[in-house]
């Protein structure tokens, strides 16, 4: 409601005669947001409740729901801001567990080829059937739904052959917090972050997005441990 009344002053519209309450809220009860989880989510996770002044886009019964999947298609036609999405804050990438990645993403900075994927976990096309937004804004006609994973057979002048690792799990851990605490990784999550084509771009930040002012390294965890690994 504020936007309005600053876009009112900016086009010379006089303030009402009478005195009028001042809210905070900010929806403008346009109902965009309400059409964009049914007809293109196909979701119906939200709804107008009330008459009048009480009315308001809220839940079934103004209890969280269930039937919500998160996607921020409200938040996205909301022309106030006054849907917000509250995530975990954390950096994201799948592969460390940093969090899960965006519906349409390029893997890493330096992927190759250096071209977008689609998430199934995370598109909400994959999940309701719905949706396929991005296929209306694609010009080039690029975005293909029924693509699949498939193994390709290609002749090269040699093998790298790479033995693989168990990476130790350092929850079982417990007086360090790993997995309970915010801002406590693992040596290989912190080198991930701090190479220029991991998910920060080379940067080191906490979870909510910020740098940290100082960094505490503990070396050598679970190893050495008559408890864990004993090498």
């Amino acid at each position: 409601m504020q936007k309005l009344r600053d876009l009112a002053d900016q086009l010379g519209v006089e303030k009402p005669r009478f005195e009028t309450e001042e809210e905070e809220e900010e929806c403008i009860l346009c109902g965009l947001c309400v059409r964009a989880c049914e007809e293109v989510v196909g979701v119906s996770a939200i709804n107008f409740l009330n008459r009048g002044t009480d009315r308001v886009v809220t839940t079934p019964f103004d209890m969280p729901s269930e039937t919500c999947i998160a996607c921020g298609a409200c938040v996205e036609v909301c022309p106030t801001g006054a849907i917000k999405l509250e995530g975990d804050g954390k950096v994201p990438h799948r592969e460390l567990d940093l969090g899960p990645p965006k519906a349409i993403h390029v893997p890493f900075a330096q992927a190759v080829p250096n071209v977008p994927v689609i998430d199934p976990e995370s598109c909400i096309h994959a999940k309701t059937e719905n949706c396929k937004f991005c296929d209306k804004f694609c010009e080039p006609e690029a975005i293909n739904h029924d693509m699949e994973d498939e193994y390709e057979e290609i002749e090269v002048g040699s093998i790298i052959l790479a033995t693989g690792f168990e990476p130790f799990d350092c929850s079982e851990l417990l007086q360090y917090g790993y997995g309970r605490l915010p801002n406590v990784i693992t040596g290989l999550e912190f080198e991930k972050m701090s190479n220029a084509g991991g998910p920060t771009n080379g940067r080191i930040l906490l979870e909510d997005g910020t740098p940290p002012s100082s960094v505490g390294i503990l070396h050598c965890i679970g190893s050495r441990d008559e408890n864990h690994n004993e090498y």
